[in-house]
Order: structure tokens, then C-alpha cells, then sequence
């Protein structure tokens, strides 16, 4: 035991141990003062005995390395407070702050911030060796691991607190270390009110949580993010922006497994915007390719819960095997689903998109947009296509029934002419758009309304502003696929069992010819002679 004079010697190792025998069942991590500037020990030998320490530095249990300026130790409790300079090195990864303390028996580190009464202004700091991974704050706590966690749990919060590291995925392909220059990729930065760590790998941030790595953005009121495994979660009002692409949703999980961003799924109230390229649906997969989006599907709902009896075991929500029903998520069946009652309901709006003159609904939409242009629209169940391109056709009075184009049917197909097939001057919509509408196919009970401006305007009046009636076209078919000119126009058509509707305007029928005060011809039949 050091002396009350204090001893002096960078090298010099005494037999001075934090811990020892705690209350019954409590783990002892015990820690041994290996070199001190100065020592001063008071009190008997019970819990109220006392040590003060200068330029201490510590070695504990695991490996951990502890040293300050100045600390105090509480034999009875097994309490370590450290001031000035403190370095904590565990797990490899050093701690610096300003004050911390440290409990030894159950492996609890306490730091934080004494900016706001010594005007320090240095914070917390958390480095990870080998690849310079940070987290600062102004406070945090350390829960080691021992036989109740299995691994360390890191708890960051004060100030806004900021992790930069880098992901796991790359170099854990190789089984070497890398550093943040070898793996060749922007670090991550996560900020929010408290961030979170268990282990080495898994993350989560809560409190207006924002994210920033090279051009992707993410935010969430909270977040959960597996950087060995690349899985991003966000929560409440997430929302992920990258190059053209928006998503936004209550919830967004997002796989990254290497440097780019794989796959992508927002559920509830889920929203894209690529380009000029809206989608809208329940939940939204997107695949991504090269880091642009490739491909998005997009749900009404997800899938449909249905009541089970839990008779052999728990089901998903945790009942035990108790024979009570429970509830779980399963895919429709044909020999449990009664087709007469529907399993979910009907008054959730259906996917949706929408580009500039287009717009599609349907229970599921699965949309193909190669390096993020629009190629190919695929909606099934309840779809319909709308076509606005042709707004200038519409009179101020029009009713809205007759104001667009449409295709319905249980399937329906657009496709779209790539961008470089499309002129300049043969866009549909307004300026600016990059794809033109080529084809759209109807399948299983197909239906179509489309308008034409009247070929032959002999004897149609226009109206005030110069428009004429249009001719309207309403007919069905088991398939119809419809052809679309440059200017949105249908150009052909084939059906299949067609029937329906082709109305023209109503031309006013010749006058006769006004015989008033002529006289009857002495050669015409009924004539009289003067």
C-alpha cells in the first residue's frame, strides 16, 4: 500500500488493487496501480478509507489502461474518480475526457464534459485504433462486458453527439484490417441526441438523428444501423436522399453490405421521388444497381395477417403453446383464405405513380428504371393508366370524367421509350421530361377511353377559344394494347372480343332551301296559268 508521504517514479509497480470482494454475487474486476507521481492514503482499514493519487496510471482485469493527472480512489466501494487528461484504453479503443470515474466491480465507466464549470471546452472522445472510428459528446457510460453482457455497451449523449467510422463489410470479406484509406470509402456520420453502441458492430442513434456519407443523407427520429452486416434501420419520419433518388416512409431499412446501397425498403406511408419519376405506396422495394435505383416495387399493403391457432409452439407475437390464438404474419393460402371475406381492407389507397402527363394505380406496381430512367411500368390488381399529356384538348367545362386518357384492367403494361430514342420535340408532358409513353397493354377485362380532335371540322362551330367537340372513343376488350404516337396520341389499336362506343360530334343538318314569294313554274306540276 503506497505511504501517506507518496512515492515518486514513472516505472515503479505496487501491489495497489481496485475491487476486491464486493456484495455477494457481484463480479470483481480488479485493477493494479503500476506507476505514480504521488500517493496519500487516510482513513482506517474500512469502507470510509481513502487514496489520492497523482499522475496515476492504471492497469485492470481484460486489459483495460487507465491514467489521469489526478484521481481518487474509495476503498469500500471500489470507486475510482479520474481528473484531468483522462485516457481509458479498452477493447482497442481510448476514451479522453476531462473527469470520469470507474467502478470496478462492476466494470462501469462514467465520463463527461466539465466545460460548463472549469471552461474546459474539451468533451468526451471516443477513438477506435486501426481505423480511427469516433464518437464525441459530453458525457457518456461504459458497461464492460462480463457475465450478465455479453458484450460492452456504449452509451454517448450531451452536446449533440457525433459518431464517424467506417463500414465493415469490405474488410471483413478479405479478414484483414484495413484503414479508412484502403477501404477507399467516405466514413459515415451519424448525429443525434444520444447515440448508442453493444459491441463492436451494432449502433443506434435517437433524437433527430441525421446521417451524412459522400452524397447519400439519411434522417429518422431514431435509427439502428449494423455496420457488420451493412443493415440500416430508420425510424418515424426516415427519409433517404441520394443523387435524384427521395424516399421517405415511417419506416426505411436499408442493406449496404459493402459501400453501396444494395436494396431499400420503406414501409407506411412510403414516397419516391426519382428524377421525375413519383412512386406512392404502403410499403416500396427498391433494388439498386451501381448505386441508382433499378428497380421499385410498389405494395398497397403488405402482406396480410391471419388468425392461426398457436397449437404447437409460440407464434409471432410471443404466445406461448397454450392453444390461444394468436396472430402472424403468413402468405395467403388458397385452402386458409376464404375468397367470399376479405382478409384485409380495401380502403387503403393503392400504389401509385406518377411522372409528368402519367399516372398509374394498382394493388402492386413493379417499376424498371435502369440508371434511374423510366423504361417500364408493370401494375397488377385493379390497375388503371391515365394519360394527361393532351391537357390543351380540355375546355374550361369539360367535366372531369372526359379531361384525360385512360386504360383499365386487372393487368396493366407501359413501356417507354429510352432517352436517347426520344427527340427533343416528342416528349410527353411538359418540358423537361426525359421519356415518351410507346405502348400500353390492358389485360383481363381491358377497358379504354381516349379522345381525338375532330378530322374533318366541317360544320363543327368552335367555341370561344377556338376548340371544337372531340370524338370519343370508349371501348372493351379481354386484352387491349394501345399505340401512342409522339404526341400522346393513340395511333393503333388492337383488342381482343371488342366491344363498346365511338361518338362524333353532332354536325347540324342542311337547311332547306327558302322558297318564300317564288312563283311556280308553268311547267311544274300543280302550276296554274296566269
Amino acid at each position: 500500500m503506497l505511504g501517506a508521504r507518496g512515492l515518486t517514479g514513472a516505472v515503479l509497480v505496487v501491489g495497489f488493487l481496485l475491487g476486491g470482494v464486493g456484495p455477494a454475487g457481484a463480479q470483481s474486476r480488479d485493477c493494479e496501480l503500476v506507476s505514480a507521481e504521488k500517493s496519500i492514503t487516510r482513513g482506517p482499514q474500512n469502507a470510509s478509507r481513502r487514496s489520492w493519487i497523482t499522475k496515476p496510471v492504471f492497469r485492470c482485469d481484460g486489459g483495460t489502461r487507465i491514467q489521469a493527472d489526478s484521481s481518487v480512489h474509495f476503498h469500500g466501494s471500489a470507486l475510482h474518480q479520474f481528473y484531468g487528461n483522462v485516457k481509458f484504453v479498452d477493447q482497442g479503443r481510448e476514451m479522453s475526457a476531462q473527469f470520469a470515474q470507474f467502478f470496478a466491480r462492476t466494470g462501469r465507466l462514467d465520463a463527461r464534459d466539465l466545460s460548463q464549470t472549469q471552461g474546459a471546452a474539451e468533451g468526451v472522445r471516443i477513438v477506435t485504433f486501426g481505423t480511427g472510428d469516433t464518437i464525441t459528446g459530453s458525457g457518456l457510460v461504459l458497461l464492460q462486458a462480463n457475465e450478465r453482457r455479453p458484450e460492452d455497451q456504449l452509451t454517448v449523449r450531451g452536446g449533440r453527439p457525433r459518431a464517424v467510422f467506417h463500414t465493415r463489410g469490405s474488410t471483413e470479406t478479405t479478414g484483414e484490417e484495413e484503414s479508412p484509406d484502403d477501404a477507399g470509402s467516405a466514413p459515415f456520420e451519424i448525429v443525434g441526441d444520444l447515440i448508442y453502441m453493444e459491441g463492436e458492430s451494432l449502433l443506434r442513434a435517437r433524437g433527430r438523428v441525421e446521417i451524412e456519407r459522400g452524397d447519400l443523407r439519411a434522417y429518422g427520429d431514431s435509427i439502428e444501423f449494423d455496420r457488420a452486416d451493412g443493415r440500416l434501420l430508420l425510424f418515424r419520419s426516415a427519409r433517404i436522399l441520394q443523387g435524384n433518388l427521395d424516399v421517405r416512409g415511417d419506416t426505411i431499412e436499408v442493406l449496404m453490405p459493402g459501400d453501396a446501397i444494395e436494396e431499400l425498403e420503406s414501409r407506411g406511408h412510403g414516397r419516391l421521388r426519382a428524377g421525375s419519376v413519383f412512386i406512392d405506396g404502403k410499403v416500396l422495394h427498391v433494388f439498386f444497381e451501381e448505386d441508382q435505383p433499378n428497380r421499385v416495387i410498389a405494395l398497397r399493403r403488405p402482406t396480410p395477417v391471419v388468425e392461426v391457432a398457436g397449437t404447437a409452439g409460440p407464434d409471432s407475437t410471443g404466445v406461448a403453446e397454450s392453444g390461444e390464438r394468436g396472430t402472424r404474419e403468413v402468405d395467403p393460402v388458397p385452402d386458409l383464405v376464404d375468397e367470399e371475406e376479405p382478409q384485409v381492407s380495401d380502403s387503403l389507397p393503392p400504389a401509385e405513380l406518377r411522372a409528368e402527363g402519367f399516372a398509374v394505380t394498382a394493388d402492386s406496381i413493379d417499376v424498371s428504371l435502369p440508371a434511374g430512367e423510366l423504361e417500364r411500368v408493370f401494375a397488377s390488381g385493379t390497375a388503371r393508366a391515365i394519360s394527361s399529356a393532351r391537357d390543351s384538348l380540355n375546355a374550361p367545362d369539360m367535366p372531369a370524367e372526359l379531361r384525360s386518357d385512360w386504360l383499365a384492367a386487372d393487368t396493366v403494361i407501359a413501356t417507354f421509350l429510352p432517352p436517347d430514342e426520344v427527340d427533343s420535340d416528342d416528349r410527353n408532358g411538359d418540358e423537361g421530361s426525359d421519356y415518351r409513353l410507346d405502348t400500353l397493354l390492358g389485360r383481363v377485362s381491358a377497358k379504354t377511353f381516349y379522345r381525338i380532335a375532330p378530322r374533318d371540322t366541317v360544320g363543327i362551330q368552335p367555341d370561344e377559344d377556338g376548340r371544337r367537340p372531340l370524338e370519343l372513343n370508349y371501348t372493351l376488350g379481354d386484352e387491349i394494347k394501345i399505340f401512342l404516337n409522339a404526341n400522346a396520341e393513340v395511333d393503333s389499336m388492337n383488342v381482343e372480343n371488342p366491344k363498346g362506343a365511338y361518338f362524333q360530334p353532332v354536325r347540324p343538318a342542311p337547311s332547306p332551301p327558302d322558297t318564300t314569294g317564288t312563283r311556280p313554274s308553268r311547267s311544274a306540276p300543280g302550276g296554274r296559268p296566269r
